[in-house]
C-alpha cells in the first residue's frame, strides 16, 4: 500500500485503565470508528499481531504494551475470522528460551490464553522489499512477517533517549531479528539515517492497522527506564507517521524533536501540520499532558559534515565526549550482570571488576544498554558544556 494513499486520519478514544471489559469496549468502539474489524480481516487469514515486548517486564512498569490491550485486539481479529499471532523480537539474541521468558513476564501468556491467539517461537529470518524512496532497498525480518497475511500493530507511547519517540514508527523496529537489530545500529549510528531506516522498515512491513496503547506511558528516560505517565487512551490510525504526529503533540513533544516524524514529512507522506491530521472520535485538546524528556542526543554526523572540513579529526572526537550525552552506571543498583556489554551494537562496553565501563570513542549513543538493562542502572548523563549550548 503507498503511503500517500493511506488513510491520515487519527482515531481517538478514552480509556482511563486496563480494567479488561473497559479496554475491550475502548477497542472495539477504536476499531468500529475506524471502519470495522472486516476492514482489515478477513475469514481464515494469519494475522500477526505485533505488540512492543521491549524486554521482560511486567504490565505495571509501562515497558511494554498492556496484555489488557493485546487481548481485546486479539479478540477482536478472531471475531472477524482471523487466526492470530502474538509475535515480537524482544531485545537480545533471538531464541524460543528469551521469547517464553519475555512473553510469560509480559502477560502475554494470559492474553493469548484468554484470547485464543497463537504466539509465535518462529526465529527464522526473512527479507521484505523497501519500496522505492527510501534509504533501504530491504530488510531482514522475523519470518513470521512473511508467514501472515497482514500485521497489526500495537504500539506502547513513550519517550525514547535516541529518537525521543517511540510510538508506531519505532515499534516496528522490533520486527528486526535478535541481534540483527544491532547491526543496523552499528552501520547507521546517525540519528538522521537511523531514522531514515525506522520509516523504511514500517514501510515495507506496511501493517494494515496501527493501534497505540497510551492508556499509561512513560516519560523521561524512556522507553524502560522513565517514570510512568497516565494518558488515559487508546489511539488508532492506518498510517503509521500520522499516528506518531499526533502521538507527539499529545504528549506536548515538537514535531521536530521527532526525527522519524521530521523525515516522514520531509518525504511527503504526512503534513508538516498537525492540524491538517484529521482527529476523529473522542475529543481531545492538544496537548493533553507535557512528558518530561530524555537528554536530547547531538548528531554528530550533522557536525561532522558541516565543520569537519575546518576541525581536525583530534577535536571532533574531544566534542563528541564534552557534548554529547554519555551511558552513566549507578554501582548502587548495578549487578554486573553484563547484559549492557551483551546488547551493545558497537561492543564499546566491558566489565572490570563487576561493573560496565564505556569506551565513548566506541560508543554510538544508541543507548541500547540504558533501554535493556534489567535493573534500570544506566542514566543517561549530558556533560555541563552540552547543557549549557543545547537546552
Amino acid at each position: 500500500m503507498e503511503d500517500l494513499k493511506l488513510d491520515k486520519a487519527v482515531y481517538i478514544v478514552e480509556c482511563p485503565n486496563y480494567e479488561p471489559d473497559l479496554v475491550q469496549k475502548a477497542v472495539e468502539r477504536l476499531v468500529s470508528l475506524m471502519g470495522g474489524w472486516g476492514k482489515f480481516v478477513r475469514p481464515g487469514e494469519k494475522i500477526l499481531l505485533k505488540p512492543n515486548l521491549l524486554m521482560k517486564k511486567p504490565p505495571e512498569e509501562a515497558v511494554t504494551t498492556h496484555p489488557a490491550v493485546v487481548g481485546a485486539v486479539a479478540r477482536g481479529i478472531g471475531g472477524a475470522g482471523g487466526h492470530v499471532v502474538v509475535g515480537d523480537s524482544p531485545g537480545g539474541p533471538l531464541n524460543a528460551l528469551l521469547l517464553q521468558r519475555v512473553y510469560k513476564g509480559c502477560g502475554m501468556l494470559e492474553a493469548a490464553a484468554v484470547s485464543g491467539a497463537e504466539l509465535n517461537y518462529n526465529t527464522r529470518e526473512a527479507v521484505l522489499k523497501v519500496p522505492p524512496g527510501g534509504l533501504l532497498a530491504s530488510v531482514t525480518v522475523m519470518e513470521a512477517v512473511a508467514d501472515a497475511a497482514g500485521i497489526i500493530s500495537v504500539s506502547k507511547l513513550k519517550t525514547h533517549s535516541l529518537t525521543r519517540l517511540t510510538g508506531a514508527v519505532k515499534n516496528l523496529f522490533g520486527l528486526i531479528p535478535g541481534l540483527k537489530k544491532a547491526e543496523y545500529h552499528v552501520s547507521m549510528p546517525g540519528i538522521k539515517e537511523f531514522s531514515a531506516m525506522l520509516v523504511d522498515i514500517a514501510r515495507a512491513a506496511a501493517p494494515r492497522m496501527h493501534l497505540m496503547d497510551a492508556v499509561v506511558g512513560m516519560e523521561g528516560e524512556g522507553p524502560s527506564a522513565g517514570e510512568k505517565a497516565q494518558i488515559g487512551l487508546i489511539l488508532g490510525s492506518s498510517c503509521p507517521f500520522a499516528l506518531d504526529r499526533v502521538a507527539a503533540s499529545l504528549v506536548g513533544i515538537e514535531a521536530g524533536e521527532v526525527p522519524t516524524i521530521v523525515e516522514s514529512v520531509r518525504r511527503g507522506y504526512i503534513p508538516a501540520n498537525v492540524e491538517d491530521i484529521p482527529l476523529l472520535g473522542d475529543p481531545v485538546s492538544l496537548p493533553r499532558v507535557r512528558f518530561s524528556l530524555p537528554p536530547r542526543a547531538i548528531d554528530m554526523d550533522l557536525l561532522k559534515a558541516n565543520a569537519g572540513r575546518f576541525i581536525p579529526g583530534w577535536l571532533l572526537r574531544e566534542i563528541n565526549n564534552r557534548l554529547r550525552p554519555n551511558p552513566a552506571f549507578s554501582p548502587e543498583i548495578c549487578l554486573g550482570c553484563g547484559e549492557c556489554s551483551r546488547v551493545c551494537p558497537a561492543c564499546a562496553i566491558r566489565i572490570e571488576n563487576k561493573m560496565p565501563r564505556v569506551d565513548l570513542e566506541k560508543c554510538i549513543r544508541c543507548f541500547c544498554c540504558q533501554e535493556l538493562c534489567p535493573q534500570k542502572a544506566v542514566r543517561i548523563k549530558r556533560p555541563w558544556l552540552g547543557r549549557i549550548l543545547f537546552q
